[in-house]
């Protein structure tokens, strides 16, 4: 692979428990594989020992950064935090607990090389994805039911919203930060009515689910707010100019 740098953000809060496995997993998949990458672990305001952790573990190695700041603001602001500092020419987003096979890493890579699209998202609902860690039926039935409400209410070609991978080219990353204001989970819908809007090409690739811990989405909890949060999205962007 030619020589490119790539960014992979991680946004975490209270991940005490699993986010040196995870920083360690992926910076020696990285290592073998990529000349020129960082890992930036953005600290969504964590409580416990995580900031003391990845602290230690950036300082041995370089190659993975720590941000972070001290109040809880939620993924959608810690994923624009990490953004703005990202160097890569593609930038990669996924979740503190390394549930995809970071394979995708370079189908994705491989795909941004050959084609002019914007953005690649990961989509566990494609025939080629597989579930080997026993995710439940509810939470499958739960994302193919929220991707196709909002398919039918703003039109938006997603197979799988709230897949937690996903990858820019560095201008498009560059303008979402300009105009992105969700905080919560609704920013990864956020990026499709964007993209939507900006008639950014969205690329869709399998993905292998090889870990299951606990999701922190709340299925009917945080479901509302997401709606809310999304009908918000779509009146702002329209106003936008294209």
């Amino acid at each position: 692979m030619k020589s490119i740098y790539i960014s992979i953000i991680i946004p975490g809060f209270n991940e005490e428990k699993r986010i040196q496995n995870t920083l360690y997993t992926l910076f020696e998949f990285c290592f073998h594989r990529l000349s020129h990458f960082e890992i930036i672990f953005v600290d969504d305001g964590s409580t416990d020992q995580t900031a003391n952790i990845v602290k230690k573990l950036s300082s041995r190695i370089h190659h993975v950064q720590y941000l972070g700041y001290t109040k809880n603001k939620g993924k959608g602001y810690a994923i624009r935090f990490g953004l703005r500092h990202a160097k890569g020419d593609y930038i990669f987003f996924t979740d503190a607990d390394l549930p995809y096979d970071p394979n995708f890493l370079f189908r994705a890579i491989e795909t941004f090389e050959r084609s002019t699209c914007d953005i690649i998202s990961g989509s566990r609902h494609l025939k080629q994805s597989r579930n080997n860690a026993g995710l439940s039926q509810k939470r499958i039935w739960a994302s193919r039911i929220f991707s196709q409400m909002v398919h039918q209410l703003f039109g938006i070609e997603a197979t799988d919203t709230q897949c937690g991978i996903k990858g820019f080219r560095h201008a498009c990353a560059k303008k979402i930060i300009q105009h992105s204001q969700v905080n919560g989970y609704a920013f990864d819908v956020e990026i499709f009515i964007m993209a939507r809007h900006f008639n950014w090409q969205v690329d869709y690739l399998p993905v292998v689910l090889v870990n299951n811990q606990f999701s922190k989405i709340r299925l009917g909890f945080d479901s509302f707010y997401i709606l809310c949060d999304i009908f918000n999205i779509y009146c702002r962007l329209k106003r936008l100019p294209s």
